[in-house]
């Protein structure tokens, strides 16, 4: 028998807690692979705004695919690609939003009371 704290006698089998038959072997999460996916594909579309519909997607998929992973007990993993995939679908959606204001910034001015031509032109013999 070997010592809790002490090193194996030379020519022993390490001591290696042995895995029940039926405990699943450690897996890589699909959805966590599938949020990456999809955010790369919003960050990709959101300077067109079209990106901010996949990146709400893997956003909602990345809370699914977490609560899936604390529930699974270490079985699943991908932790990081779960975060890569959460940052950028978050910054697909600051992109989006982002050209939605300076599209109604510009808009504004444009439209704006800069002499843009939208008003009622008199004569000029009228004061």
């Amino acid at each position: 028998m070997i010592p809790a704290g002490g090193p194996a006698p030379v020519g022993a089998e390490p001591t290696t807690p042995r895995r029940h038959p039926q405990d699943p072997d450690p897996t890589r999460s699909t959805k966590a692979v599938a949020v990456v996916w999809l955010a790369a594909i919003g960050l990709l579309f959101s300077p067109v705004v079209a990106g901010a519909l996949p990146a709400g997607f893997a956003l909602l998929l990345a809370r699914s695919a977490e609560a899936e992973m604390r529930a699974s007990g270490g079985f699943l993993t991908g932790v990081a690609p779960l975060r890569i995939g959460t940052r950028l679908a978050r910054l697909a959606l600051l992109v989006a939003v982002a050209v939605i204001v300076v599209g109604i910034v510009l808009a504004i001015f444009h439209l704006g009371g800069s002499g843009g031509g939208t008003g009622v032109r008199y004569g000029s013999d009228v004061n």
